[in-house]
């Protein structure tokens, strides 16, 4: 079989604030929108000071939360982002972003494979529908060498809808990968 690059797969997923538009907007407070605002022009500084705002408003917002851990990896606080996904966990156990994010920043930062699986594991369990969970969790399997494994996630993706540009190109990528590793 074929060694795989990890940069193939890292760019397999590319993670974005599109499912901020899964929230409504009701959910999502006046602070929450003005960080998700300032993320969008890549102030993260900035953006973390209203998601700060956002969870005193309003402490069980796990959206800010959430959010407010995207920006702390993003600025290398990762223990800082681990404690804003826990908490989200905390206040809302079915989330399956927090525990998508939360699995990201264990595999991408924390070298945790085993833990970054079991939790897109939890991601998928409450958003089945999710393609790229699926995609994410195979990049963590594909690391540990669990290539059949990786190809099933990738098999489940493409059965799954993919919204706007980031999924078609995610979908592309995905049959790419199946043409080329999955034979």
């Amino acid at each position: 079989m074929k060694k795989i690059s990890l940069s193939i797969f890292m760019s397999l997923v590319v993670l974005s604030f599109a499912w901020c538009a899964s929230f409504s907007k009701k959910q999502l407070n006046v602070y929450t929108m003005s960080g998700v605002e300032k993320v969008n022009v890549w102030d993260y500084q900035w953006a973390i000071q209203y998601f700060d705002q956002a969870i005193q408003s309003q402490p069980n917002d796990t959206e800010a939360y959430i959010l407010r851990g995207e920006m702390k990896s993003r600025l290398w606080d990762d223990q800082g982002a681990l404690q804003d996904y826990n908490d989200a966990i905390i206040i809302n156990p079915s989330e399956p972003m927090a525990y998508m994010f939360r699995a990201m920043e264990k595999r991408n930062t924390l070298s945790d494979l085993t833990g970054a699986i079991m939790d897109f594991d939890k991601s998928i369990e409450y958003k089945s529908n999710n393609s790229e969970a699926y995609g994410s969790r195979g990049i963590a399997k594909i690391e540990l060498n669990k290539i059949q494994e990786w190809c099933d996630d990738l098999q489940k993706a493409l059965t799954l809808d993919f919204v706007g540009t980031k999924g078609e190109t995610e979908k592309v990528a995905f049959e790419k990968a199946m043409e080329v590793y999955c034979k």
